[in-house]
């Protein structure tokens, strides 16, 4: 269940603005994207996992934004997802923003892509198989490794994902190493498509935050 809005979250509705937050992201792929589509943002790429975050981050919202994996066979490739909670998997949670949570719900509606809200859960591994099931039965809509981590970051989190891999569209465990996935030719097929996919999909992300605060 999503956790109740600590009582120094209730805030002002005052609407989302750019020059309040920091947009996190883990690849290189969404960093460009975000400077493309959303230059209105200070973006720092903190790497997998949150390997090389930066401390001296100092805006009161960090937005957790790029590609997940959906955990749900009735949510497509390409679904944007608004987080109203995201959680580490042995279960510690925050609540989203809910100033963030509403202006990226409607950005997504007024650029006509299909979107949900819902818990977002980190793991230290990709989610595959058996997996997906699990956390999805536990009431998550996605899973990736970043989000969760920003718990006690940061006084106000937000994260938008668009679904990349899915229950049906499987990505192997090996792409944790992409060098090394892109390497071995049974990977060769998936490589293509990520190619194809995960640029435009990383895009999509930025397109909707920057729609977030277009009127801010």
């Amino acid at each position: 269940m999503p956790p109740e809005q600590p009582a120094d979250a209730v805030i002002a509705m005052t609407g989302a603005r750019a020059e309040d937050a920091t947009v996190v992201v883990a690849t290189r792929t969404e960093e460009r994207a975000v400077r493309r589509a959303a230059p209105q943002f200070r973006v720092h790429r903190a790497g997998v996992s949150l390997r090389q975050w930066n401390n001296a981050i100092a805006t009161p919202v960090v937005i957790s934004a790029g590609l997940a994996g959906g955990l749900d066979p009735g949510n497509p490739t390409g679904t944007v997802v608004v987080a109203s909670h995201v959680a580490l998997a042995d279960g510690e949670s925050v609540a989203c923003d809910p100033v963030w949570i509403d202006a990226l719900v409607s950005a997504a509606r007024t650029l006509s892509l299909p979107v949900i809200t819902g818990g977002i859960v980190t793991a230290k591994s990709l989610v595959t198989g058996a997996a997906r099931d699990r956390w999805a039965r536990s009431g998550y809509v996605a899973a990736d490794m970043e989000s969760g981590l920003l718990i006690g970051r940061a006084s106000r989190v937000a994260a938008l994902r668009v679904l990349l891999d899915t229950p049906d569209r499987e990505l192997s465990p090996q792409w944790e190493h992409p060098l090394r996935a892109s390497l071995d030719p049974r990977r060769w097929a998936e490589a293509a498509w990520l190619f194809r996919t995960a640029p435009a999909l990383a895009l999509r992300a930025a397109r909707v935050l920057a729609a977030a605060v277009s009127d801010a």
